[in-house]
């Protein structure tokens, strides 16, 4: 018996047996080959657009809380306003 031995595997063929190799399918990439490798760039362009447009929302959500902070926005009289408004609703 002859041992055709492949880079994973070894295949026992009968005796006066070869392993036969096809040319045409080892100079052409595969169907799922050919797939794999054009779904790739959309698939990691995909992924560095989520993490920058997620840094983004983040960075922006951060700076809106800095604009609506309280400490940034004016003081109110409200004693002032109440005293207008029990001034309105009295009748005369």
């Amino acid at each position: 018996m002859m041992f055709a031995q492949s880079d994973e595997t070894t295949v026992k063929f009968p005796a006066g047996h070869q392993a036969q190799r096809h040319p045409e399918s080892s100079s052409l990439p595969s169907a799922s080959s050919l797939l794999i490798s054009l779904a790739t760039a959309p698939v990691l362009l995909g992924i560095v657009g989520g993490r920058a447009l997620s840094e983004f929302v983040q960075q922006l959500g951060l700076a809106s809380e800095e604009l609506f902070r309280g400490d940034r926005l004016p003081v109110l009289s409200l004693s002032n306003l109440e005293a207008k408004d029990d001034d309105q609703l009295k009748p005369e």
